[in-house]
This record gives C-alpha cells, sequence and structure tokens, in this order.
C-alpha cells in the first residue's frame, strides 16, 4: 500500500492570512477611493490651526493639542499656512487624507485585536466588514478629522485593559521575584491603558465619554463581588471572608479609575482642551451619523446591534458568574455600551466616529450569532 505524503498547510495558511489582512484594510481601501474629494470645512479648519499654531491661539483652538499634532504630521512638510489657491489646497488636502486612510487601517487591525482577545477569528473579521460598512467610515472615512486619533488612542487603551483583564486571571507565579515581575507587568499595562485613555481625550474633548469605561469597569466588579460575598458572610461571618482576594482583583482598576483624570487633566492642561463645540467635520452633518437614516438598512444595523449586545452581554454575565473575575468581554462591552450612548445622545453636529468601532464589534457579534442560529435551525429541519 502507498503512503499518501502529508498535505502540507502553508497554502490555507497563506490564503487564511491574505483574506484577513484584506478584511483588516477594507476601511481603509474604501476610504481610499475618496482621495480627491472636495475638502470639507472641518478639514480647512483643522489644517490651518495645524500649520498655523499662533493663529489658533489667537483666535481659540476648536481641536485638542494631539489632534492638531495629528493634522501637522498628515501635512507635507513645506508648507507653513494653508494654501488658498484650490489646486494646492486639493492637493494638501489628499496628501493629507493618505495618513487618514492609514489610521483607519490600523484602527480596523486595533479592533480585530480587541475582539480576537476574547471572540473567535470569525467574530473579528465580521467586525472589522461591519466597520467598513457603518456611515461613518463607507460615507466619510476620508475626511481628517479629530476624532480619528481619538479613536486610535480609545482602541489603544480598551486593548491594554483586555491584557489587564487577560492577565488578572492568570495563577500567581511561584516565588517572591515571579510575583514581583507580575505586579509590575499588570502596573505597566494600567499605566499604558491610562496614558492611551488621556490622549483619547486630549485628542477630541467634546464629549469624553471613554473617562467612564474603567470606573464602570471597576463598579461591576464591585457590585459583583459584593453579592457573592453577602451569602458568605451569613454561612462564614466576616472573619472569615476573603477580603485581601477581592481587593486584588479590583486593585488594577482602581488604579486605572484614578489615574486615568489625573493624566487627563494634566494632557489638557499642557496642550490645551479646544472649543467645547467641536469642529463642523462635515458640511452634511446627517451623512456622518452612525446607522443610516431611515428604511431597511438601519433596520438591519438595529437588529444586528441589538443581537450582538445580547450575545455579547451573556456571555460576560456567564463568565463573570462563574469565575467573578473582570473578564475581557466584560470590559469590552462597557466599551461598547458607553460608545452606543455617545451615539445616542450626543449632538447631531458631532461626528459619530468614535462610537463605530463599538458599533461595529456588536454588529459583527451579532452577524456571527444569527449565522449560527441560521445553520441550527437548518440543521434541525434537516433532522426532523
Amino acid at each position: 500500500m502507498r503512503l499518501r505524503p502529508p498535505r502540507s498547510r502553508a497554502v490555507p495558511r497563506a490564503a487564511a492570512a491574505a483574506v484577513t489582512l484584506l478584511v483588516v484594510a477594507l476601511p481603509g481601501l474604501l476610504a481610499g477611493l475618496e482621495l480627491a474629494a472636495p475638502p470639507t470645512a472641518g478639514e480647512r479648519q483643522l489644517l490651518a490651526e495645524a500649520l498655523d499654531p499662533a493663529a489658533a491661539a489667537a483666535h481659540g483652538p476648536v481641536a485638542g493639542a494631539v489632534a492638531r499634532a495629528f493634522a501637522l504630521a498628515t501635512a507635507p512638510s513645506g508648507h507653513a499656512a494653508l494654501p488658498e489657491a484650490a489646486p494646492q489646497l486639493t492637493e494638501l488636502v489628499a496628501a493629507a487624507r493618505r495618513v487618514q486612510v492609514a489610521a483607519l487601517v490600523a484602527i480596523s487591525g486595533l479592533l480585530y485585536a480587541v475582539v480576537r482577545r476574547g471572540r473567535s477569528q470569525l467574530q473579528a473579521l465580521a467586525s472589522c466588514l461591519c466597520l467598513a460598512g457603518l456611515p461613518p467610515v463607507a460615507l466619510a472615512g476620508h475626511w481628517l478629522r479629530a476624532e480619528t486619533p481619538a479613536v486610535l488612542f480609545g482602541l489603544f487603551a480598551v486593548l491594554f485593559g483586555a491584557e489587564l483583564a487577560h492577565a488578572a486571571r492568570r495563577p500567581p507565579w511561584p516565588g517572591q521575584a515571579a510575583r514581583w515581575g507580575r505586579g509590575v507587568a499588570l502596573g505597566a499595562a494600567v499605566a499604558a491603558s491610562a496614558l492611551a485613555l488621556a490622549l483619547a481625550v486630549a485628542a477630541c474633548p467634546v464629549r469624553p465619554v471613554l473617562l467612564l469605561w474603567p470606573g464602570a469597569v471597576l463598579a461591576l466588579g464591585a457590585v459583583w463581588l459584593f453579592a457573592r460575598a453577602v451569602p458568605l458572610v451569613r454561612r462564614r461571618g466576616w472573619l472569615r471572608l476573603p477580603i485581601h482576594a477581592g481587593n486584588g482583583r479590583l486593585l488594577p482598576w482602581t488604579a486605572l479609575s484614578l489615574l486615568v483624570p489625573l493624566l487627563a487633566a494634566a494632557v489638557l492642561a499642557a496642550g490645551g482642551q479646544g472649543s467645547a463645540e467641536g469642529a463642523p467635520f462635515g458640511a452634511l452633518p446627517g451623512a456622518v451619523g452612525l446607522f443610516a437614516a431611515a428604511g431597511d438598512a438601519a433596520v438591519g444595523w438595529w437588529l444586528l446591534v441589538g443581537c450582538g449586545l445580547g450575545s455579547w452581554a451573556w456571555r460576560a454575565g456567564l463568565l463573570l458568574g462563574r469565575t467573578g473575575r473582570i473578564t475581557v468581554d466584560l470590559v469590552v462591552l462597557v466599551y461598547a455600551v458607553l460608545g452606543l450612548l455617545f451615539a445616542g445622545f450626543a449632538p447631531t453636529a458631532l461626528d459619530r466616529l468614535p462610537a463605530a468601532p463599538a458599533a461595529a464589534l456588536l454588529a459583527g457579534e451579532g452577524l456571527v450569532a444569527l449565522l449560527r442560529w441560521a445553520a441550527f435551525g437548518v440543521a434541525r429541519w434537516r433532522r426532523g
């Protein structure tokens, strides 16, 4: 009997990697198709403030210091002010939009990493696909805006927070030196997440809802630990309550909740917070809404987000009840809920790009959940 040679797995792995890179880069690729579109009022204002800091200081800057630094990095060298001629202005804005497209690819990659930390690769790819289909990316992804670095740093903060929750679930390392090393690793994750969150708020201080994220995670973890402590106190008494273990689970998030406002205040005081009204990043505010204005498309988006929110909350609740620890699912769920609250209660004139990753990860979760339920129903129908 002749033995068949083992099949090589290099080709399927290469194909899977290529598909993953293509899906992750899809939001940037779609935005890159509109590089030659006419500049918007918000882009002209942001670039003017970045190229001429003296003029921005004279009339009061609209964007924060981090956003102006991002816009200055996107502009080509050799420009001391915003050109008045239309051809030169269009060329300058088109060159700056290339960096905006690259930032969208980075945002999509961070969204993939955040979802992949607690979910499957299919759900992470579905989230990136949903991000590419949302109006703030599909219709206005090429716009240069202050919200872009804010979203970028915000996703960095959530990713570090997810790593913090994942590292806290590991058992204590043996040995005193190893325990010190674990403490240093947790402290570094807390510092990195706090710094990224402070930079996100400084980039776009309008409606800094992300400042509530670590405190909300801490509050949910504390409420659950208190609920579990009540029956223990009734059975064993206060002296047998594992207070040290509970404090150890909440200590990293307590430190993060206290450190974030201090760093955000320091960054804002150093660079200036900009106008409280925000910049008019787009001539048509309705075009940058989170979902379609009306029709079947809006109903479909809300259906996906609702299913994803229910599925994610169910899994996060089960893990919290089983382990009693702050998990990656809970960390990402709080971020997603805060993003939806921003989209629902912010004024209409504000861009909904900061809420797009939160809506995309829930829509991707809902899409995969609906596909699984449909496959389960088809399988039962075939067996019946």
